[in-house]
């Protein structure tokens, strides 16, 4: 057992002990830069941990050879695992280098249903689109938990 990383030794370890507690910190603040970077970051780094400590689990189980082939393998299977890379990746080097995302930011002034009152979220723009940090974040949580749980299995 590694002292190294305070006891946190495997993937699911990673997930509850890290992941969920950073998430949950967002989800409490949904409009705090800070707090959504350093999630992209503890979501994006999720993959190493399955990685390192899932490696011959996912090579029986999906015939994944490598860690390119597992990462073009969990992009097929989370495409938003894609944009949380270029955002976490973005937010550490900070450069736009083949970088899809073209506008980061707080849009004010959604809708909330007949009422008039309206809500604020993180968004990115991609291909002009508009994506809803809140639900890429959902979405990846739900692809690494449902990995981890179909890899213990």
């Amino acid at each position: 057992m590694s002292t190294a990383t305070f006891g946190i030794n495997t993937a699911r370890d990673y997930f509850e002990n890290i992941l969920v507690p950073n998430y949950e910190d967002f989800l409490k603040s949904q409009l705090d830069v800070k707090e959504a970077l350093t999630c992209s970051i503890i979501l994006w780094h999720q993959k190493d941990w399955v990685w390192s400590s899932e490696e011959a689990r996912l090579q029986s189980k999906f015939g994944i050879k490598d860690i390119n082939d597992f990462h073009n393998f969990i992009f097929s299977k989370c495409p938003d695992l894609k944009i949380i890379q270029e955002l976490a990746t973005h937010t550490k080097h900070s450069d736009g280098h083949h970088n899809d995302i073209q506008v980061a930011q707080k849009e004010d002034g959604f809708a909330s249903g007949l009422s008039a009152i309206t809500t604020s979220f993180l968004t990115l723009k991609i291909d002009g689109s508009t994506l809803f940090i809140i639900k890429i974040f959902k979405n990846v949580m739900n692809y690494w938990k449902e990995l981890i749980s179909t890899l213990e299995t």
